[in-house]
């Protein structure tokens, strides 16, 4: 690096005073340099604005210093990001889980409400499916009355009924699928809250002498398998 005498600083300040501007500026070799102008291909390298005094009164950085702030601070952001979010997923999961021991104050009562709701999805499926089955069955005797007639008008007739008819099979079949998604929904939700509604229970259970309360008893187990069991057969019935 070269040494810059006290003289030659001196005329350095005596140039800055008269052009008004010193900078100072160090190149990929670590060479130390002093004008009043910065060269464009040292810009890159950033530089020290000088003051009257020759102290530093503004910084440049460079070009790579810069890249590097840049990415520093885009890593610092995305792991707030990411603490923000895990923070509001925590909340968010207690929050579910004291409203869940809130509306079920049995695993019992739980057990019933949803197998009520699963219930009754099954029975508007099964509807749905009769009636969709009862207007196929229309639309099939109407397509062959609408081969035997011969009279123009007569067919034009039935032909917009065959088209209403078929608009109706679309509405049920759309009905009885978006259903079906609901009730798989259900059974999914259900297994998911009655797992976590004992898991809940059972963290919060005492231990008296040493004796885990919540590991003595093989009923909740027994009740869940019998539940699906039952549920799996009303599935079927629907299908």
């Amino acid at each position: 690096m070269k040494k810059i005498s006290i003289i030659t600083t001196a005329l350095l300040l005596l140039s800055f005073s008269a052009h008004g501007a010193l900078y100072r500026w160090i190149d990929e070799k670590g060479n130390v340099f002093y004008s009043d102008k910065i060269p464009p291909k040292a810009a890159k390298h950033g530089h020290i604005e000088l003051d009257q005094n020759g102290l530093h009164k503004k910084y440049e950085l460079s070009l790579a210093k810069l890249k590097e702030l840049e990415a520093i601070k885009k890593q610092r952001e995305l792991l707030l990001a990411e603490k923000k979010q895990k923070a509001k997923k925590a909340t968010l999961k207690k929050m579910q889980d004291e409203q869940l021991l809130a509306i079920y104050s049995t695993r019992e009562e739980l057990i019933n409400v949803f197998n009520n709701k699963i219930k009754m999805a099954a029975t508007t499926i099964k509807i749905l499916k009769i009636r969709h089955k009862k207007l196929a069955e229309r639309l099939a005797k109407t397509e062959a009355k609408y081969e035997k007639m011969k009279n123009p008008a007569f067919k034009q007739t039935i032909t917009k009924k065959i088209e209403n008819m078929l608009d109706g099979l679309k509405v049920y079949q759309q009905a009885i699928t978006e259903n079906i998604i609901e009730q798989n929904k259900l059974n999914q939700r259900f297994k998911m809250d009655l797992k976590r509604y004992d898991s809940l229970v059972l963290k919060n259970k005492p231990v008296v002498d040493n004796i885990d309360l919540s590991k003595t008893s093989k009923e909740p187990r027994k009740e869940m398998i019998e539940s699906e069991k039952k549920l799996s057969k009303e599935r079927k019935i629907s299908g």
